[in-house]
C-alpha cells in the first residue's frame, strides 16, 4: 500500500468519491449500490484505512435506522410490510400506483450497557441525518419508519456531546402512526438533548395549535436548541 494512504486526510478525501451521498454520481441518474459495499469492504481492510472508511460510511445518514441495526437482534426488530398492487394489506388502497415498503423499527426488550456501546464507535461519525447533501440523481434507498419514542429514547440513553459530537444537521419525521402491535402512542420529539451538541440545522414539521394560533414548538426550540442557525419547515400534507 502507498504510504500517502497512511495519512488519513488523504484517504479520507480518496474515500469520498466512494460514497454517493457526499459526492454525488456524475452522468448518471441511476445509483451504483457497489460504491458503498466497496467502501464498507475497505473498512475491514486494516486498521490504517478502517478509520477513513468508516468516517466517509457514516458521515450521511438518512435516517436513524442503521445505527439502531448495530443492536444485537434480541434487541430491536424490524418489521416489513408491502403496501399496494398486489398486496394483502387493507390499507393498500392508498399507494394504487406502485407499491411501498414500510420498515418499521421496534424495541424488543429494554437495553443493558454492553448494547449500546456497540452503537458508540459509529454514532460519533455521523454529521448529517437527513437527506444527502450531495444533488439527488438517484432514486434513495427506503429508510426505516422509527417511531419518536425510539429516537426519544436513542437522544437519552448516552451523553449527546459524547455520543452525537459532529453532528450538525438533522431531520425530525412526523410522528409514526402506530398499530395494533403497538402497546404505546406515538410522542414528539425531544431535542433538549442536543443543545450541548453541534446541532445547527434542523428540519421538521411544525404543528399549528388552532386553539393559541401559532407554532408551539418555536418558542421549545429556541430554549432548547439555542445553537441552531438554520431550520427547515415543511407543512404538513
Amino acid at each position: 500500500m502507498h504510504q500517502a494512504l497512511f495519512l488519513p486526510e488523504i484517504a479520507h478525501n480518496i474515500f469520498e468519491f466512494l460514497n454517493p451521498f457526499i459526492s454525488g454520481p456524475e452522468g448518471s441518474h441511476q445509483p451504483n449500490p457497489l460504491r458503498l459495499q466497496d467502501l464498507a469492504a475497505v473498512a475491514t481492510t486494516c486498521h490504517a484505512l478502517s478509520g477513513p472508511a468508516l468516517d466517509v460510511l457514516w458521515d450521511t445518514q438518512l435516517c436513524f435506522g442503521p445505527l439502531l441495526l448495530c443492536l444485537p437482534p434480541s434487541l430491536v426488530q424490524v418489521r416489513v410490510r408491502v403496501y399496494g398492487p398486489g398486496s394483502d394489506d387493507s390499507d393498500s388502497e392508498d399507494y394504487e400506483d406502485s407499491q411501498y415498503e414500510d420498515r418499521r423499527v421496534r424495541l424488543i426488550r429494554n437495553p443493558v450497557p454492553s448494547d449500546l456501546l456497540r452503537m458508540l464507535p459509529y454514532a460519533r461519525r455521523i454529521k448529517w441525518i437527513g437527506l444527502p447533501k450531495a444533488k439527488c440523481r438517484w432514486p434513495l434507498p427506503h429508510t426505516f419508519t422509527i417511531p419518536n419514542y425510539i429516537t426519544n429514547w436513542l437522544l437519552s440513553v448516552y451523553p449527546m456531546e459524547l455520543f452525537l459530537p459532529l453532528l450538525t444537521h438533522m431531520h425530525c419525521p412526523n410522528k409514526v402512526t402506530m398499530d395494533e402491535s403497538d402497546d404505546t402512542e406515538d410522542v414528539d420529539i425531544s431535542l433538549a438533548p442536543l443543545s450541548h451538541t453541534n446541532l445547527t440545522s434542523l428540519e421538521f414539521y411544525p404543528a399549528f395549535d388552532q386553539k393559541v394560533e401559532g407554532w408551539p414548538s418555536f418558542p421549545i426550540l429556541v430554549n432548547d436548541l439555542p445553537q441552531l442557525r438554520r431550520m427547515i419547515l415543511h407543512g404538513k400534507a
